[in-house]
């Protein structure tokens, strides 16, 4: 990996790999969690970097944490395959900071596999706990102009009230499933939703979902979830290619997400 390449899209290239075989699912390919996993990898590379505006969010003590994340999944990804993932920055606000990401194949201008734009809150510590705070200047001078992309132009977890959920899935959050921040990994909660939909096909229910790729999806976290706390997943179709969904826990609700099929 050379230093400094960039994409056609102008985010610099942050870590190259190949996907392994354990990676690899049932229908022979990776899970989009684990293509939001990926994401999250070129994002902690991208920390490592001092020359990258990103290490700015992470300095004296200071973390920045998922609020949302859309991803557009382009193709399918198997085993072997070349990839590298590239990071920039497309928006920002007073304490947030909108991260636009690509995973492409085989190389810096190869075919798109995803494309991502990720909202984190800057946080700074307190006696009180962590609280938001303004954003540091290296973030500020580095915005670039990136469009978005077209599919997900409109695309947010939030655009919808599910009221009655069609389908209901109960789960118990497992310690494996905790990151260092001691909540649930964002990854999983992909894992939840796309877990959920599958088991909905296995129910007495029109599997009209059955056999489709989760083709576009969006988070947005409401609030942690951590380990040993009961999840209550809830699913709506809103569409002939679309549904919606909500993790609970209690009266609480933690997070909203989105998915579209095809």
């Amino acid at each position: 990996m050379t230093l400094r390449q960039c994409t056609p899209s102008g985010l610099t290239v942050v870590a190259d790999w190949a996907s392994r075989g354990d990676e690899i699912g049932p229908d022979g390919f990776v899970s989009p969690a684990r293509i939001l996993s990926w994401l999250e990898h070129g994002r902690w590379q991208a920390v490592q970097r001092s020359d990258e505006a990103v290490a700015s969010l992470f300095t004296d003590g200071h973390v920045a944490v998922i609020r949302s994340q859309r991803v557009v999944l382009h193709r399918p990804v198997g085993w072997p395959q070349l990839l590298v993932t590239a990071v920039g920055i497309s928006g920002l606000g007073r304490t947030s900071v909108e991260i636009a990401q690509e995973i492409r194949k085989d190389t810096s201008d190869g075919p798109l596999v995803a494309e991502a734009r990720i909202t984190a809150v800057h946080l700074a510590p307190s006696p009180e706990g962590r609280r938001p705070t303004p954003l540091p200047e290296a973030i500020r001078n580095s915005q670039r102009d990136l469009p978005e992309p077209d599919a997900l132009v409109g695309f947010d977890a939030h655009l919808h009230d599910l009221t009655d959920a069609a389908f209901v899935w109960q789960l118990q959050v497992r310690p494996s499933e905790i990151d260092l921040f001691q909540h649930v990994n964002h990854a999983r909660y992909c894992d939840w939703f796309d877990d959920a939909r599958r088991v909905m096909e296995l129910a007495p229910w029109p599997s009209w979902t059955a056999g489709r790729r989760v083709t576009a999806l969006a988070l947005d976290y409401v609030r942690e979830v951590l380990a040993g706390e009961a999840v209550e997943i809830r699913l709506c179709p809103v569409g002939p290619n679309e549904l919606i969904g909500e993790a609970w826990v209690g009266g609480s609700l933690r997070a909203r997400c989105r998915l579209r099929v095809g």
